[in-house]
C-alpha cells in the first residue's frame, strides 16, 4: 500500500475545520451560560461546568492557532 503524505495546506484545511467545530461549541456553551444567569438562582455549579468547558476550549484553540500558523510560515 502507498504511504500518502498530507501536504501542509491539507493539513492546515483539518485544522480550520477543528477550529470551527471548537467556535460551534464555545458559542454553544455560552448560549447555555446566558440560559443560567436567567434563572432567578443560576446554579453554580453549572455555571462552574461551562466556565471549565469554555476554559478548555480557548486553550484547545490556542494550541490549534499555532499548529496552523507553523504550517503557513
Amino acid at each position: 500500500m502507498a504511504e500518502y503524505t498530507l501536504t501542509n495546506e491539507e493539513k492546515n484545511n483539518i485544522i480550520i475545520t477543528h477550529l470551527r467545530t471548537l467556535a460551534f461549541q464555545r458559542y454553544n456553551l455560552e448560549v447555555s451560560v446566558l440560559e443560567e444567569q436567567a434563572l432567578e438562582e443560576p446554579n453554580q455549579d453549572n455555571m462552574a461546568a461551562y466556565n471549565a468547558q469554555l476554559d478548555s476550549i480557548d486553550k484547545k484553540i490556542e494550541r490549534l492557532e499555532t499548529e496552523s500558523n507553523s504550517l503557513t510560515a
